[in-house]
């Protein structure tokens, strides 16, 4: 029983200093809020296609696949899959395809760290992003002021 009490304490002490290292870390890249960097393609290849050609037939194919849904009241936001698109590519087909013919100036992504644990959320305030379809350019005065404007939200590069 002592053994047991021992390691819960131990486990209870690493628990509290690695989220207080957690905190600390977020506060120190809170002074980091933009990089000049172009963000490279992760998972270009494997989670879609790597070549511009290849990921515009598959990215045409699967919106041929799904209907325009006839939507009351204004569109203001989509929650999407990201995974592969073999897995779930024709769902994010579906929630895209609503979005045609529709204008807007900016988009506003919001993801998950599949590598980084940190408390919040982070904005990539990078100079871009690379894609196989070319670059797509970061408004970084909003990214700018949405990190500045929230404890809670940081820029991990």
């Amino acid at each position: 029983m002592r053994k047991i009490f021992s390691i819960l304490f131990i486990l209870l002490l690493l628990i509290l200093f690695l989220s207080r290292n957690i905190n600390l870390f977020a506060e120190e890249l809170k002074e980091i809020n933009y990089s000049n960097e172009i963000r490279k393609p992760v998972v270009s290849g494997t989670f879609y296609p790597g070549s511009a050609e290849e990921l515009k037939e598959k990215i045409e194919n699967l919106l041929n696949k799904v209907e325009k849904e006839e939507l009351k009241g204004e569109l203001i936001g989509l929650i999407v899959p990201h995974a592969g698109y073999d897995y779930s590519g024709e769902i994010a087909a579906y929630a895209y395809k609503q979005l045609e013919g529709k204008n807007f100036n900016t988009v506003i992504l919001i993801g998950e760290s599949h590598y980084h644990r940190f408390p919040g959320a982070s904005i990539g305030n990078y100079q871009s992003y690379q894609t196989p379809l070319g670059e797509v350019k970061v408004d970084n005065d909003l990214a700018t002021n949405i990190i500045n404007g929230e404890d809670k939200i940081n820029f991990f590069p």
